[in-house]
């Protein structure tokens, strides 16, 4: 059963979906914009930000959630440009492209740590925190 955006409007509100430049987070950016929430798209690819960004009249901001300096400025962006988010999509990734029969390398894997949900979703929280924190 399909639900109608008009039955549950996002109207007001602000989200916020990390890696929101292609699949599963691009699909949530853009069932969130149907139902009427401001999107902000935090994606690491350029190209794939801007164009989902573009399809669902949200903003792209190009962002490293790895990084918590890029984060302090695409929450800045957001709130400025958006308002302060209330909704928060954590959706970062990363692949590695091997062959099933070779092991992963200590490398890959310490970086595919580095993006876990946990570590990022904490680093956005703070900040968000502060940004709310800072107005109350």
């Amino acid at each position: 059963m399909a639900i109608d955006p008009s039955n549950i409007l996002l109207t007001g509100r602000v989200a916020v979906v990390t890696g929101g430049g292609v699949g599963i987070g691009r699909g949530i950016a853009e069932g969130l914009a149907a139902f009427g929430a401001s999107v902000a798209i935090w994606e690491h690819n350029a190209e794939t930000c801007t164009s989902a960004a573009e399809a669902i009249g949200g903003l792209g901001i190009v962002t490293d959630v790895r990084d918590s300096e890029q984060v302090d400025a695409a929450l800045q962006r957001t709130t400025s440009e958006l308002g302060v988010p209330s909704i928060l999509v954590n959706n970062p990734a990363a692949c590695f492209a091997r062959r099933c029969s070779k092991p992963a390398r200590t490398a890959g894997m310490r970086s595919k740590h580095r993006v876990s949900h946990s570590a990022s979703y904490l680093r956005i929280c703070y900040s968000l925190f502060r940004k709310y924190h800072a107005r109350h």
